[in-house]
């Protein structure tokens, strides 16, 4: 996409973004606009003073009485609104930073797990917080810099119209050279800014990256190595950003040079007027006053074009993930999924996560309602791939899957999800209380029908151990747990779900000798009246599954009872007979 067409999508992103919040919007800019009109008014107030001081052979107060208290009682005028805009300026950017942190979250939470895959959690949340605080930016730029700048230089060109058509001529003409040359610099920054973004971005993700893995680093003794690529990191995020500012540096000192060069013409052309009587002591000094804040506006109007394609280079990744469509997508007409038996079946499926290297090949299989099915295979032999396409975060580029005759692709995702409970083997816990990680399967259950799965669980042992009990707070990811710990709060999770369809990923792998007897009677119960797909790598856990499927390479080599495939011989028993440990050998996959 050129450049040009990633602005207009961004800017389209943030107006969109901004539309909800218009009236709240308009509301300071026409405040802002009141409050400028009456500090463009006061310098006329002030001429009035001076003129009549000048025009007055002897010092009255009666002469200057009059223009004070014009001077004066806009003075208080301006403090005044300038009190109230700031008061809803603040609530106007704080709802608009709010709600667009909210909305794009939202946003990013639909997304396909295809996103997920390619996009490091840092780099989301950089997307999130730069739009936000672009937005937020602009609506600032707005209000403090684009509305002053529009209403003094139309307020400054009528002024000047009624003491000199050529110095007007001169002052539009001005105008127009700084804007153009503002826009043609901007150009010229938004590519060395882009350039900073992306090494500004990849900086952010090794750090999260980093942050996240710090055990792995100690572990490997890793400091060190970890410490200088950040500082790599760093240091070209730095160099890049040393060269982009003094170019500006040189473009904002050639644009102050044509500054001076106007006030030169512009406060010479006054005097020489007032040399000649056309005009008065007050008009040399608004003059000279106007030009002050001309050049104070002009600050404003180069600081927005500098930073205007930095702005949109930052916005530009968190603009591409509100217009980007999810992979996956509920249809129009999508319906509540209901599952009265539980059978599961996979039409025909074709699937890969690039085109050209496909995972399942016409893969076809029927699970009746309430049947238990292992499927065993080496690493890359497709057995995640299928539960993947049965939580439907990923489409298939064809085929079907069916739960009791209903295309999947025709209901909607929540009602499909809700439907299915997970017990993974390497669960991943939010840093919240135990209570909080096992009621979201249910939010709705109550404390006792928490506790309850917990006990079915037999992680309420170990919960009644800590000092906080279900309100302990189990730390990034769970770190605060042992593997098997976090294995039974995914397990009481699943239970408290109580899901008709009930998907295992090895469930007991991290598990002592001692508490994965335990955890297998607790599955037994919860496997009852359910549909049960498990996922094996340890083989001595699947003997007494009603079918186990064998998979290579996408495709069905075999399926049957653990007897009756020992007895078949073939891949499973050369499985069974390979493994060490109860564990089956990796593959590349």
């Amino acid at each position: 996409m050129k450049k040009g067409g990633e602005w207009k999508q961004t800017v389209r992103a943030l107006v969109a973004v901004a539309y909800p919040y218009r009236f709240a919007i308009a509301s300071v800019f026409f405040l802002e606009a009141c409050v400028m009109v009456l500090e463009l008014v006061a310098p006329l107030a002030f001429k009035s003073i001076v003129d009549a001081i000048t025009s007055s052979p002897v010092p009255s107060w009666s002469v200057v009485r009059i223009p004070f208290a014009y001077l004066a009682s806009i003075l208080i005028a301006t403090w005044f609104l300038y009190r109230v805009m700031s008061v809803v300026m603040t609530r106007a950017v704080v709802r608009v930073s709010e709600g667009t942190r909210t909305f794009l979250f939202s946003r990013t939470t639909i997304q396909s797990a295809r996103l997920f895959s390619d996009v490091s959690s840092g780099r989301i949340l950089t997307m999130i917080q730069d739009f936000s605080q672009v937005l937020t930016s602009f609506i600032e730029f707005g209000v403090y810099q684009i509305i002053p700048f529009i209403l003094f230089v139309v307020w400054f060109a009528v002024i000047l119209l009624g003491h000199s058509p050529v110095l007007t001529l001169a002052f539009v003409i001005y105008v127009i050279l700084t804007i153009a040359y503002q826009f043609q610099f901007a150009k010229r920054w938004r590519v060395m800014r882009e350039k900073i973004v992306e090494k500004r971005i990849q900086a952010a993700a090794r750090l999260a990256d980093a942050t996240g893995n710090l055990v792995t680093t100690k572990v490997f003794a890793m400091e060190r190595q970890e410490s200088n690529e950040m500082r790599k990191a760093h240091h070209a995020v730095t160099k890049a950003e040393f060269s982009a500012v003094f170019k500006e540096e040189v473009g904002w000192g050639l644009q102050m040079g044509l500054m001076i060069i106007f006030e030169i013409i512009l406060l010479g052309g006054m005097l020489y007027k007032w040399s000649i009587g056309e005009s008065t002591l007050g008009d040399v000094i608004i003059t000279q006053g106007y030009l002050a804040f001309l050049y104070t506006n002009l600050q404003g109007l180069a600081r927005i074009f500098r930073k205007l394609p930095a702005m949109l280079a930052d916005a530009a990744p968190g603009a591409g993930l509100l217009n980007d469509e999810p992979d996956v997508i509920d249809a129009f007409d999508a319906k509540t999924l209901r599952v009265p038996q539980g059978e599961i079946e996979f039409a025909h499926l074709k699937f890969g996560y690039e085109p050209k290297r496909l995972i399942l090949k016409d893969f076809s299989l029927t699970i009746k309602p309430k049947e238990k099915v292992a499927f065993v295979g080496l690493s890359g032999a497709g057995k995640s791939t299928i539960i993947k396409l049965l939580y439907r975060f990923y489409d298939p580029q064809s085929g079907e899957i069916r739960i009791d005759g209903t295309n999947i692709a025709t209901v909607t995702q929540e009602s499909l999800r809700r439907s299915l409970a997970l017990v993974p083997q390497d669960p991943a816990l939010f840093h919240r209380s135990l209570l909080e990680n096992i009621k979201y399967a249910r939010p709705n259950a109550s404390k006792k029908e928490v506790m309850q799965a917990a006990k079915r669980a037999h992680c309420d042992e170990f919960i009644k151990q800590l000092e906080h009990g279900y309100d302990s707070l189990v730390g990034d990811r769970g770190v605060k747990l042992s593997g098997g710990e976090r294995q039974r709060v995914a397990l009481a999770r699943a239970i408290l779900a109580d899901a008709p369809i009930l998907v295992l990923d090895e469930a007991t792998s991290s598990l002592d000798s001692a508490s994965e007897g335990l955890i297998k009677d607790a599955l037994h119960q919860v496997m009852k009246d359910k549909t049960v797909l498990v996922i094996a790598h340890r083989l001595s856990t699947i003997r007494e599954m009603d079918r186990i499927v064998v998979l290579e390479k996408g495709k069905i080599v075999a399926e049957g009872t653990h007897d009756e495939l020992i007895t078949q011989g073939g891949t499973y028993a050369h499985l069974w007979n390979l493994q060490v440990g109860g564990f089956l050998p990796e593959e590349e996959s």
